[in-house]
């Protein structure tokens, strides 16, 4: 004997057809039960329907089936074949049936032919199994199966997106390293004035809150019957300190700008970092909370010695590099202070 095996394949329910049988049930549509004469997995016929019914009218039938320990509805769609009105017969053909629905007639039609008991437990088992066979996967030569080119394609798609993806990702960090430099550790700069206090005492300021400017000469505090004054137009940037402190001598009161400086932009770089940059090379400004994107041309690279070494918004390591990015166009003076980003372009 050989060994080869049989491909043992159940039989599909398209196989089972049957003729219509009489059942002991009831049909009805349109808020009428009638009696049912036959019954096949494929459609039914109804006895003494008096209502007149067009031929190829879909009606939504309810299909009632009493066994002897239990009862069953089955809603139907189906399809006027034809309506015999002498002998008030109807007979319709199923539509649409699901592939439950084909299971469960085919089952009680047979049980019926074989004079069976139907059990619910058996109607159960029919409704949870897959009663319909699976298409045969077409092989080719070889004996490998053939996959359907319809299901290559998504993971083909998925794959070609992921592709792209990762060479712009790849493209993207080779122009960043190659081409620019970026950098957020800038800000907006101007030469400040600080208004410092030249004796001891109880400080009673003239800067209303909310104050921005003021004027040349203008009264900004007094201490121990001393005007304290302003020594230009100048922009307030910041309040060291308000009426009623305590300042000793040489402590600032207030920072100020004059109204008609330019500020520009100061970037700390580290030293590395700085070889790759050159006097008069071209960048990119974006200051924080202006939606203007500026422009600009490095001014100045120098070791931080000064004040920038201490300037929070220009924190970095203790060898820092400041770049000075002179702008194309003037900088508002109520962005100084802010924090900015920086593109230069390397290339």
């Amino acid at each position: 004997m050989g060994n080869n095996s049989l491909n043992i394949v159940h039989e599909s329910e398209a196989q089972r057809q049957f003729v219509r049988l009489p059942v002991p049930a009831k049909a009805g549509f349109d808020g009428q039960s009638y009696a049912v004469k036959d019954l096949s997995s494929g459609g039914i016929a109804l006895l003494n329907v008096t209502k007149s019914v067009r031929e190829g009218e879909t009606l939504k039938i309810s299909l009632f089936l009493p066994f002897s320990t239990f009862s069953m509805m089955i809603d139907l769609d189906a399809r006027v074949v034809y309506q015999l009105a002498a002998e008030k017969t109807v007979g319709l053909q199923f539509t649409g049936l699901s592939p439950d629905q084909v299971s469960l007639l085919n089952h009680v039609v047979k049980s019926f032919m074989a004079g069976e008991i139907v059990r619910s437990g058996d109607l159960l088992n029919v409704a949870a199994r897959d009663n319909f066979t699976k298409m045969r996967p077409r092989k080719t030569g070889d004996g490998q199966p053939v996959v359907s080119l319809s299901r290559q394609i998504p993971g083909l798609l998925l794959v070609t997106a992921l592709g792209v993806a990762a060479l712009a990702f790849i493209l993207n960090n080779i122009y960043e390293n190659v081409f620019i430099f970026k950098t957020s550790n800038a800000s907006v700069q101007a030469a400040q004035i600080q208004v410092r206090s030249i004796e001891r005492g109880i400080l009673t300021s003239k800067i209303e809150p909310g104050q921005t400017t003021v004027k040349d000469r203008q009264e900004i505090g007094m201490m121990n019957n001393n005007d304290i004054k302003s020594p230009c137009d100048c922009i307030i940037t910041k309040v060291h300190r308000t009426s009623g402190e305590f300042v000793v001598e040489g402590e600032p009161i207030v920072s100020l700008v004059a109204a008609n400086s330019v500020p520009w932009i100061a970037v700390t770089v580290k030293p590395e970092e700085a070889r790759k940059l050159n006097l008069g090379m071209k960048a990119r400004i974006n200051v924080a909370g202006s939606n203007a994107e500026l422009t600009g041309k490095v001014d100045s690279i120098k070791t931080d010695t000064g004040e920038w070494a201490t300037n929070p918004l220009l924190a970095g390591s203790s060898n820092q590099i400041v770049v000075v990015v002179k702008p194309d166009a003037k900088i508002p003076s109520d962005l100084i202070n802010r924090p900015a980003q920086v593109v230069f372009q390397l290339r």
